[in-house]
C-alpha cells in the first residue's frame, strides 16, 4: 500500500512538472515560439517537396525553398552575406584600432568585481558570527580516539537529516522517471519547443535538404545566412537560462568529455596490457622501488589473466560445442563445481589427470572398465555409472 501511495505522489510530481513547463510554453515564451515553429516546419516542408520533385521529374522551378531567406519578423545584427560581413569585420577593425572599447570592456569587468566584493564583503559578518558560534558551541577537549569528534558527529547527524534523504528521494525519483520514458520524453520535447531547440533542429534538416536540392557552391555561401537565424533562434534559451546555470552546462559537458577521454586512455591501456600479456605468457618477475605500484600492477596483470583466459576458455567451450552438440556439457560441469566444493580437484592440471582417467577407462574392456571407474569415484568424485556422463552413444 505504501508503494502504490508513493507511486502515485511520482506521478503527480511528474504532472505538474509537466504543467508547469506547458505554462512556461504558453504564458512566458508566448505566440512567438509557435510562429517560428510553424515557419520552421513550413521551410522543412518546401525543401522536401523540392527535393522529391527534383529526384521524381529531374526537373525544379515547381516549388522552391525558401529556408535560405531571412524572415522580416526576425532582426539581427549579424551579416547575412560576404559583402555584408567584410562591412561588419571593417567596422570592428575601427573600433578595436581606436582603443575606447578595450577601456570600456576593462571599466565593465571592473564595476562587476566591485560589485561581487561588495556582496561579498556584506556576507563577512553573518559568515564570522556563525562561524564564532560553532566554535563556542563544539568548544572543549575530545580526546576519544577511534571516534568520531563531536562537531563531526553534529554535522553527520545533520547529513543525515537533510542530504542523504534529498539524495535518496532524487534517486527514488529518477529511478521512476527511467521506468516511463513517455514522462522525460514528453518533457524534453516541451522544453525543447519552450527554448527553440525543436525549431532549430527542423531548420537544419531543412537547410540540408536544401544543399542536396541546389547542389551548387552558391548554397554553401548561405551559411552566414543559416547562423544568423540560428543566432536569433538560440537567443530565446541565452536569455532565459541564467548566466550560473551556463556554467553548470558548460562544466558537465567538459565532465562528460574529461570521462570519455579518460576511458578512451584507458581502454587504450589495457589492450597494450592484454597484448603484452598474449605475447609474453607466463611467470612475471616485477622489481622496482618502495612504493612505485609494484602491488598495483600485479593486481592488474592477475585481472588481466583471467580475463583473456576466461575469454579464450570461453571460445574452447563453444568451439567443442559446436563440434558435439549432443554431449551432456552441462554433467561435465557439475562434476568439475561438485569436486571442486568437496575437495577432489584442486586445480586445472587435476581436472585434465581425471578427464585422461576417464579416457583411459573407456579405451579398457568392460569388466576393466568397471575397475577403472570405482578408482575414479573414490578419486574425484565421479558421479556416473559410464565415462561420457550419462551420453547416450547410440
Amino acid at each position: 500500500m505504501e508503494r502504490v501511495t508513493k507511486n502515485r505522489i511520482m506521478h503527480v510530481i511528474t504532472w505538474c512538472f509537466l504543467a508547469a513547463a506547458l505554462a512556461y510554453g504558453i504564458f512566458y515564451f508566448g505566440f512567438p515560439i509557435l510562429k517560428r515553429l510553424w515557419m520552421a516546419i513550413c521551410d522543412l516542408g518546401r525543401s522536401l517537396a523540392a527535393y522529391g520533385i527534383l529526384l521524381v521529374t529531374f526537373k525544379d522551378g515547381a516549388i522552391l525553398p525558401t529556408v535560405q531567406t531571412f524572415p522580416e519578423e526576425m532582426d539581427t545584427v549579424l551579416p547575412l552575406s560576404w559583402e555584408e560581413l567584410q562591412v561588419f569585420l571593417g567596422e570592428w577593425w575601427k573600433i578595436f584600432k581606436d582603443g575606447k572599447i578595450i577601456l570600456s570592456f576593462l571599466w565593465m569587468v571592473f564595476e562587476k568585481l566591485a560589485l561581487i566584493l561588495a556582496r561579498i564583503s556584506l556576507l563577512l559578518l553573518p559568515v564570522a558570527t556563525i562561524i564564532l558560534f560553532l566554535w563556542l558551541f563544539n568548544k572543549g577537549k575530545d580526546n576519544d580516539y577511534a571516534k568520531n569528534t563531536a562537531a563531526l558527529e553534529k554535522f553527520e547527524r545533520f547529513r543525515r537529516a537533510t542530504w542523504w534523504k534529498a539524495k535518496a528521494a532524487i534517486k527514488t525519483y529518477r529511478k521512476f522517471v527511467r521506468k516511463r520514458w513517455y514522462y522525460w520524453l514528453s518533457f524534453l520535447l516541451i522544453w525543447a519547443y519552450n527554448l527553440n531547440l525543436l525549431t532549430i533542429t527542423i531548420e537544419a534538416v531543412a537547410w540540408i535538404f536544401y544543399l542536396a536540392w541546389a547542389g551548387s557552391f552558391e548554397a554553401y555561401m548561405n551559411i552566414l545566412l543559416q547562423i544568423a537565424k540560428f543566432a536569433v533562434d538560440f537567443s530565446v534559451a541565452g536569455i532565459f537560462i541564467p548566466g550560473w546555470a551556463w556554467w553548470i552546462i558548460v562544466y558537465m559537458a567538459f565532465y562528460m568529455l574529461r570521462i570519455h577521454w579518460g576511458r578512451k586512455a584507458l581502454k587504450k591501456c589495457i589492450e597494450h596490457d592484454n597484448e603484452f600479456i598474449d605475447r609474453y605468457p607466463g611467470a612475471l618477475f616485477v622489481t622496482g622501488k618502495q612504493r612505485s605500484k609494484k602491488t598495483s600492477m600485479l593486481a592488474m596483470l592477475k585481472i588481466l589473466y583471467e580475463r583473456l583466459f576466461r575469454k579464450k576458455a570461453q571460445e574452447k567451450i563453444l568451439l567443442r560445442d559446436k563440434q558435439f552438440p549432443f554431449f551432456p556439457w552441462i554433467n561435465l560441469e557439475r562434476w568439475i563445481d561438485k569436486a571442486r566444493s568437496d575437495h577432489k580437484i584442486y586445480m586445472l592440471y587435476q581436472a585434465r589427470r581425471a578427464i585422461r582417467a576417464l579416457r583411459k577407462a573407456y579405451l579398457q574392456p568392460e569388466n576393466r572398465r568397471r575397475y577403472y571407474l570405482k578408482l575414479i569415484k573414490n578419486r574425484y568424485g565421479y558421479p556416473y555409472e559410464d565415462c561420457l556422463f550419462n551420453y547416450d552413444e547410440s
